[in-house]
């Protein structure tokens, strides 16, 4: 337990019945990492949700896009977090860019994330 810290249960579609407008204020830069269902619904609620409220130089993590290349047993994720974020990036790319820094620190998408580092610009 470290007093830093403090876990927060809530629903990725319904982020704003945990996050309150005082922590929304909370001092910059952010990290967010969206390690839910990995559904893309989830997965785009959560990035949708952050969209306003991330400032230059925050990120937004996108967990197990990997589940996309894991064959059958993963099938039931339809590939979630992966269409999330290209779906995401279709609408507001403008304003991102994967940071291929961090996707690709240990060869290109050796990642449980791949392409899922947005930096927002």
């Amino acid at each position: 337990s470290d007093p830093r810290i403090t876990l927060l249960k809530g629903e990725a579609q319904r982020l704003a019945d945990v996050l309150t407008p005082e922590m929304l204020a909370l001092p910059k830069p952010w990290l967010i990492v969206e390690d839910s269902s990995h559904l893309h619904d989830d997965s785009l609620a959560v990035l949708d949700f952050f969209d306003p409220h991330l400032a230059s130089g925050d990120y937004i993590v996108i967990e197990d896009g990997v589940v996309a290349f894991m064959g059958p047993a993963y099938d039931k994720y339809e590939q979630g977090p992966t269409r999330a974020v290209d779906d995401f990036l279709a609408r507001r790319g403008a304003d991102y860019v994967l940071d291929d820094s961090l996707c690709d620190h240990f060869g290109r998408n050796v990642t449980y994330n791949p392409n899922g580092w947005l930096k927002r610009l």
